[in-house]
Parts: structure tokens; C-alpha cells; sequence
């Protein structure tokens, strides 16, 4: 089992494995493995953008924060299950 990195707990900040941030990294830097980009992103859906989870808290501003998340992690499925013909401007 991998070890966890720490973060302070700002706004409910998740604790980060370290695989998912060098499959972060490693997808940054253009040198991830297809099994690390595959990582990376369902880092960033499932954890970073709360899809599957629960937004709700006991506080309304801290609600509406975990909303914003989400709207982008919907607007990046959005994307990824679009033809990508959808985005040809032409």
C-alpha cells in the first residue's frame, strides 16, 4: 500500500495518494503510461470533482464550493463522452 501525502484541510482538501499524483505529474509532464492517464483522470472525476460523492454539508458556502467542483468534473465528462466530431468548428 502506497503512503498517503498530507494536505492541510482547507475546504475539505482530499488526501492525496501518491500514485494518483504521479499519474497527475507523469500525464503533465507528457510521459504518463496509458494505465497513468487512465489514473489520472478518474483522479481528478472521482476526487478532485466529487463525481459519485456527496456535495452536501452542514455548510451552505462550503456546499455551493463542492457544487462549482462538480459542474467542472460534469463539464469534462461532458467532454469525454461527446464525438469528438461535436467540436470541429469548421
Amino acid at each position: 500500500m502506497t503512503k498517503a501525502i498530507k494536505r492541510i484541510p482547507i475546504l475539505a482538501f482530499p488526501d492525496i495518494d501518491i500514485s494518483d499524483a504521479s499519474a497527475l505529474k507523469a500525464t503533465n509532464a507528457g510521459t504518463a503510461t496509458p494505465a497513468q492517464q487512465h489514473q489520472c483522470v478518474q483522479f481528478i472525476m472521482k476526487t478532485l470533482c466529487m463525481l459519485g460523492g456527496i456535495s452536501m454539508t452542514d455548510d451552505p458556502h462550503l456546499t455551493a464550493f463542492n457544487e462549482g467542483k462538480r459542474f467542472v468534473g460534469a463539464n469534462i465528462l461532458f467532454v469525454l463522452n461527446e464525438p469528438i466530431s461535436k467540436f470541429d468548428k469548421q
